[in-house]
């Protein structure tokens, strides 16, 4: 037996206010504003019929109406949606008595909302009047496509939908606003479209692709060498995004906008004769 915050009790000749005080079957205290009266719930019955029992008889009778409903969480939505498909909701609403709110002979009428029954609530800023669409499904489904502007970009949070409409149950929706999720091909658009300049930190998978790049390219500058008869034996390389910034480069120069500098060693048995050869990035 689920437990609400405000109900009304409708007996079968009338309806009173109280508050539920307990919801566990066995001992409950129905509360009907003047006072507590202590009794205990023998059964629940399809159609929200409920039966208390007290020291003088029982009283029989059903849920009719909530003042503060429970909320349920949609899927998260996210933020600067545009797309109506991925911008709607669609949940059920029903009457006072329980059946489905479908228009169908022998259940509930169809929910038609007037204007300001149907609000939302941006990250608790208050309700105000929605700017989207509200439909009927059928069988008592309902859906609402939120206005772009409900849904526009900003920090991630909450909006709520409520729909609030005098004979049915009131709806309390609450659905995740969510910064765009990293699916494979945003991951893999994001890798591919990364400029090289802005991850380039030493001993970073991006910056081994940048010196890749660069030596493919052309793009670097050898500088400070020193020859012997054997051959060339120790220079400097320096890595660079472009080939006019490797142009660009002076002998002995630094801070030219280099992003890798290497020291290259070179050992000889004999002339041209190479024994090994070193490139270590400084």
């Amino acid at each position: 037996m689920p437990s609400f915050n405000a109900e009304r009790a409708h007996p079968s000749a009338n309806a009173r206010n109280g508050i539920l005080v307990s919801s566990f079957p066995g001992a409950e205290r129905a509360s009907p504003q003047t006072g507590a009266r202590d009794g205990v719930l023998v059964s629940v019955f399809p159609g929200e019929q409920v039966r208390i029992a007290y020291p003088d008889g029982y009283l029989d009778g059903e849920i009719v109406g909530f003042s503060s409903p429970r909320e349920s969480v949609m899927e998260p939505i996210v933020l600067g949606e545009t797309d109506d498909d991925r911008k709607t909701i669609s949940f059920h609403i029903y009457t006072f008595t329980g059946l489905p709110a479908s228009g169908l002979s022998g259940q509930g009428v169809t929910c038609v909302p007037v204007a300001g029954q149907v609000q939302t609530n941006r990250d608790l800023a208050g309700y105000v009047n929605s700017a989207g669409a509200f439909a009927h499904l059928g069988d008592g489904s309902y859906r609402y496509t939120f206005a772009t502007s409900e849904v526009a970009a900003g920090d991630e949070g909450n909006i709520w939908l409520r729909v609030k409409v005098p004979g049915f149950r009131t709806v309390v929706l609450r659905v995740p606003l969510r910064i765009a999720s990293s699916s494979a091909t945003v991951i893999r658009d994001a890798i591919l479209n990364a400029a090289r300049s802005g991850h380039i930190t030493t001993g970073t998978v991006g910056e081994g692709v940048a010196v890749a790049v660069a030596l493919l390219q052309g793009n670097f500058y050898m500088d400070t060498v020193t020859n012997t008869v054997d051959g060339q034996t120790v220079s400097r390389m320096r890595c660079f995004h472009t080939g006019a910034a490797a142009a660009a480069a002076t002998a002995g120069g630094s801070g030219q906008g280099e992003f890798a500098t290497f020291l290259v060693t070179t050992t000889y048995t004999g002339p041209n004769k190479v024994a090994t050869h070193r490139v270590v990035q400084q």
